[in-house]
């Protein structure tokens, strides 16, 4: 199985990852996640790059762009143990309908109309993130971070982590 290199270290992720807006958290730990989902190939002549590859999540179904010079290396984990609550035609549906909101919006801007020629599949892939813990008060939450472009993940994303940790019984851990 694929996954995507991750780009950024552990220091630089907890330094990010300390950073708020008007204070700063102190990580009681942090570390590399891998999220499974579906790797999707997106074709359309009218962009320069002529293909696209997306990405949803195979827990919740959130969708991502995926830059094309991400780097893979072979993941080892025993398939029994990759959740799998979308099913692949559940998420080719949300990338299909999440690229042409994109293309729409994106057509409106530039006031010419950006086809989709098509979408194909392509493979199953592990995606990096970083998750950083930390104190509020007298409990315990997180944050994360893409390991790949170090971007923070906003509230929508949080759903997807919770579901994850859950399963896999790492919120017992702290």
């Amino acid at each position: 199985m694929k996954a995507v290199v991750p780009l950024i270290s552990c220091d630089e992720a907890q330094i990010f990852l300390s950073k708020k807006l008007f204070f700063k958290k102190k990580i009681v730990h942090a570390e590399l996640i891998y999220i499974p989902g579906y790797m999707f190939s997106v074709s359309c002549s009218h962009i320069k790059k002529n293909h696209l590859n997306v990405f949803v999540d195979s827990i919740i179904g959130e969708f991502a762009l995926l830059s094309s010079k991400n780097q893979f290396f072979d993941y080892i984990i025993q398939k029994e143990k990759i959740l799998r609550e979308i099913p692949i035609d559940q998420a080719r549906e949300i990338a299909v309908n999440e690229m042409k909101r994109m293309f729409l919006w994106r057509s409106l801007k530039t006031k010419k109309k950006i086809p989709m020629d098509i979408i194909t599949d392509s493979d199953f892939l592990m995606y990096p993130y970083w998750i950083g813990y930390f104190k509020k008060k007298e409990k315990i939450d997180f944050q994360a971070i893409d390991a790949v472009s170090g971007k923070e993940q906003g509230a929508k994303m949080k759903p997807l982590f919770i579901q994850y940790l859950i399963s896999e019984n790492k919120a017992n851990r702290l």
